[in-house]
Order: C-alpha cells, then sequence, then structure tokens
C-alpha cells in the first residue's frame, strides 16, 4: 500500500485511526497480540458500528489503572523498552514529541517540564504506537489528511 489519505472533517481519534487502519485487513487478534510488546495493561475492543448512516469498525481501547502525568522522558523509557521495530519505535517517539512540543508552547513551560494527562496516557500508547505499527505492517509509505 503506498499512501493513506484520512478525512478528518469530522475529528480523528486515536481510536478511529486504529479502527480504520484495522479495517484495512490486519486481524485484530494479531494486533491484540502485537500490543504486549508495549509491556502496558491495556485491551483492545473492535466490533462492528454505526453512526449518522455510516458503518464501520469501532475501537474502544481499555487500560486497568489511569497513569499519572508524564513527561516526554517517562513516554520516550517506555517505547523504547518495548519490542516493536526501529521505525516504529522513531514514528511514535516523533508524535508524541509534537504533542509535547505544542503542550509546551501552549502552556509557557520548557519541553522538559511539560507534562501530558490523557495524551500520555496507557491508551493513548496503544493508539499512537498501535498505529504506527499497523502503518508499519500495511506498508503505508505516506499519510495525508484533510484539516
Amino acid at each position: 500500500m503506498n499512501f493513506i489519505y484520512f478525512d478528518c472533517s469530522a475529528g480523528a481519534s486515536g481510536d478511529m485511526i486504529l479502527a480504520s487502519l484495522l479495517s484495512l485487513g490486519v486481524p485484530v487478534e494479531e494486533f491484540r497480540q502485537v500490543l504486549k510488546k508495549l509491556k502496558i495493561r491495556a485491551e483492545v475492543e473492535a466490533r462492528k458500528g454505526r453512526s449518522h448512516n455510516l458503518s464501520g469498525l469501532r475501537v474502544e481501547v481499555r487500560v486497568r489503572q489511569t497513569a499519572a502525568e508524564r513527561n516526554f522522558a517517562e513516554v520516550e523509557k517506555i517505547i523504547l523498552n518495548s519490542n516493536f521495530s526501529l521505525q516504529v519505535k522513531t514514528q511514535a517517539l516523533k508524535i508524541f514529541r509534537r504533542l509535547f512540543q505544542a503542550e509546551a508552547r501552549v502552556h509557557g513551560q520548557s519541553f522538559q517540564k511539560t507534562h501530558l494527562h490523557e495524551a500520555a496516557a496507557d491508551d493513548a500508547l496503544v493508539d499512537i504506537v498501535g498505529s504506527c505499527w499497523l502503518l508499519e505492517k500495511l506498508q503505508v509509505s505516506s499519510v495525508y489528511f484533510s484539516p
């Protein structure tokens, strides 16, 4: 697969991105097994759903406990200690770096002192690292998206 285009006119959550990538043919059970490489306690539920006369896959990431706020170094450690490929780790860290940079800018803090709440929680780690793995698995070379 050469590229993927996301129509984000109604937004795009991590669960929505996971669902769209999983619906391209990666077995959900394979994805669940791969997530064990992250070494966090999370479960993925996938089922067919319908919204606004559109049908598709719905994905929900459930975590057993909520993590405290994390800084970039903590997120980086989790990702680097996982058993994913270097490409998946690199892409996931690029995404998290951008999230932390934006948060630092908005709050007028240094990058090192910035903490993320929900965006660095276990479910966000599954969303981001899982999406990066799915893009690798599907051999996607480019990702495009609407505003």
